[in-house]
């Protein structure tokens, strides 16, 4: 996909994906210390709960913030299978058609691949079905260098003639 020289995968899976979580309501100056507050309890109720941890610590965004930057977001592991833990929810997200793409860089420049995902599904008349999920594969921890952070989208989506077809 052209748009901002980024790489959109879009492809059908049948797999499901299972997430443990912490969802709130907050505006963007509290992101950071949300995000680092929740990852080790998370990690811990993990423990507890007897499940595995099957890739990177993940923000779930319930749309996109509104005018004033506030959003809903989930800080989430994803497991093994679904699992409710203390007061973490579960969270399954079942198959269907993904949007996927690989961003590299700071965190506080993501906005170039989500402007990008918006482009494609405007063009290919298509919706997200939320939430959207940001995946951490690099970060300050194992990489100091932000401009080598790799972060994975993933956007599930509809098309958008399905459903005025069935109104």
């Amino acid at each position: 996909f052209p748009s901002h020289d980024i790489v959109i995968e879009d492809e059908e899976t049948d797999s499901v994906r299972y997430f443990i979580g912490h969802r709130r309501i907050f505006a963007p100056e509290f992101r950071s210390d949300f995000f680092l507050r929740q990852f080790p309890l998370l990690f811990g109720a993990v423990e507890r709960g007897k499940v595995s941890v099957v890739g990177s610590p993940c923000a779930l965004a319930y749309g996109m913030p509104d005018s004033s930057g506030v959003s809903e977001v989930a800080a989430a592991l994803p497991v093994s299978r679904f699992v409710e833990v203390d007061t973490f929810s579960g969270l399954t997200i079942s198959g269907g058609r993904r949007l996927r793409l690989q961003f590299l860089g700071n965190f506080d420049s993501i906005s170039v691949a989500h402007g990008a995902m918006e482009d494609y599904m405007k063009l290919k008349r298509l919706t997200m079905i939320p939430p959207f999920i940001e995946e951490y594969i690099t970060t300050v921890s194992t990489e100091p260098d932000t401009s080598k952070w790799l972060t994975v989208l993933t956007y599930y989506v509809q098309d958008l003639s399905k459903i005025e077809k069935k109104r």
